[in-house]
C-alpha cells in the first residue's frame, strides 16, 4: 500500500509518518492507497486538523536570593511554545501560602523568616500550560549598634555608670540587645 499526506489540500509527503510541514490550524490528510502486488485498491483518507500545543516554562529564577524584607523581588523563567504564540504568562505571588499579590515583581508585605513563592501558569492566549513555583525565605537583617558611650564620664568610685548607645535594625524590629559590664577584662554584671 501507498500513503500520501497533505496539508490544506498541498502534497506534504509519503510513508506511514508525517513530522513537519504543518501548523496550528493547519488541515492534515493521510490517504492510503491498497495494493496487493497485483491490484489496487480503493482508496482510503482521514483527516485531522492541528490544534494548539500548550506552552511550557522552566523552573522560575527568583532574584535577589536572598531577599530582605526591603527588597524588590524578580521572577523570571524561560518561556516554550512551539506554536509561536505570544508569551502571556501570569505570576501570582504568595506570602506564606495565601495569594498577596501579581506580575513579574514583589516589593512589599514581607518579613524576615516569611516564605515568597513566585508561582507561574504558562498562557499563549489559548491554552494553559505547566505551572512552576519557587519559592524562599526572607531572610533577616543584621542589627546594627553604635555610638557605645558610658556615663558619667570621667566618672568617680561609688557612682552609678550608665551604657548608652544606638540601635538600628532595616527589619524595624525590636531591641533585644544585652549589655555586658567587664572591669578589667572580667565579666562584672550585665543590664
Amino acid at each position: 500500500s501507498s500513503v500520501e499526506w497533505t496539508v490544506n489540500g498541498t502534497t506534504a509527503g509519503n510513508g506511514d509518518t508525517l513530522t513537519a510541514g504543518y501548523l496550528k490550524g493547519d488541515t492534515v490528510s493521510c490517504r492510503v492507497t491498497p495494493y496487493d502486488g497485483e491490484d489496487f485498491g480503493v482508496p482510503v483518507s482521514a483527516e485531522i486538523q492541528i490544534g494548539n500545543a500548550a506552552p511550557t516554562l522552566s523552573l522560575p529564577n527568583l532574584t535577589p536570593n536572598p531577599a530582605h524584607s526591603d527588597d524588590t523581588v524578580d521572577c523570571s523563567y524561560s518561556y516554550t511554545d512551539l506554536d509561536g504564540d505570544p508569551d502571556q504568562t501570569s505570576i501570582d505571588w504568595l506570602l506564606n501560602s495565601a495569594l498577596v499579590s501579581t506580575g513579574p515583581s514583589f516589593s512589599a508585605g514581607a518579613i524576615p523568616g516569611d516564605t515568597l513563592t513566585c508561582r507561574a501558569t504558562a498562557y499563549d492566549g489559548q491554552d494553559t500550560g505547566s505551572v512552576a513555583e519557587v519559592s524562599l525565605v526572607i531572610a533577616n537583617y543584621l542589627p546594627l549598634v553604635s555610638q557605645v558611650s558610658i556615663a558619667p564620664d570621667p566618672a568617680y568610685v561609688g557612682e552609678q555608670l550608665t551604657c548608652s548607645y544606638s540601635f538600628s535594625d532595616q527589619d524595624s524590629q525590636g531591641d533585644f540587645s544585652k549589655t555586658v559590664w567587664t572591669i578589667g577584662g572580667g565579666t562584672s554584671g550585665s543590664g
